[in-house]
Parts: structure tokens; C-alpha cells; sequence
């Protein structure tokens, strides 16, 4: 009778190890600001910024929101976002992370001929 319950917890611990899987994508920005006209660098950024939303319903706005709370900056470049998916609820996330900027500090694009 011992082996046997020995044998379940390693196949229980097993499939809890195994359950989930994850993607990440990269995006050239996120922003709250005012990017109309505006040229943004591939390499433009300030501090790198990350944020979490984690649950049953995740949402890659609150993950963007939390990245920017108490900074300075309104946008995120060079973002990359994962999206994690588990077996128990809280284990269900989507995070961000990118360069902080000012949307502000953005020069405006020339036109070109």
C-alpha cells in the first residue's frame, strides 16, 4: 500500500510540473500617450519597466498599467509580452516588460518626398 501512494504523489507532483505553457511576443510599443506624427527609435527608452496581471481574466492593459505605475514615463518600448498559462488559476499571466518613455521627448517625423 506504501508504494503504491509513493507512486501517485510522484505522478501527481509530475503532471503539476508539466501543466502550463507560455508565449512571448515582442511589439515596438505601447502607449498611453500621444505618438500621432511622431518618430520612434528602435533603440529610444529610458529605464527598463515591468508589469504583471495575473488571475482568471489577465489583461495585457493592466499588465502595461502596472509597468508605468510610479514611473515617469506614458509608453513602452521594445516590449516583449509573455503570456503564461497554468494548471491553478493564479498561475494564468500575461507580463510586460520595455523601455520607458515620455511620449513628450518624441520628435516628430519628417516628411519625406
Amino acid at each position: 500500500m506504501r508504494i503504491q501512494q509513493a507512486g501517485v504523489a510522484l505522478i501527481a507532483l509530475g503532471l503539476g510540473v508539466n501543466v502550463g505553457c507560455s508565449n512571448t511576443s515582442h511589439l515596438a510599443a505601447l502607449s498611453n500617450g500621444d505618438l500621432a506624427g511622431k518618430r520612434i527609435v528602435a533603440a529610444s527608452g529610458g529605464e527598463a519597466l515591468e508589469g504583471t496581471d495575473c488571475g482568471f481574466q489577465h489583461h495585457l492593459s493592466n499588465a502595461f498599467r502596472d509597468a508605468l505605475d510610479g514611473s515617469r514615463y506614458d509608453t513602452l518600448t521594445n516590449v516583449e509580452v509573455t503570456t503564461t498559462t497554468g494548471l491553478f488559476v493564479w498561475s494564468n499571466c500575461v507580463k510586460v516588460k520595455g523601455l520607458g518613455v515620455r511620449s513628450s521627448d518624441l520628435s516628430r517625423a519628417e516628411d519625406k518626398p
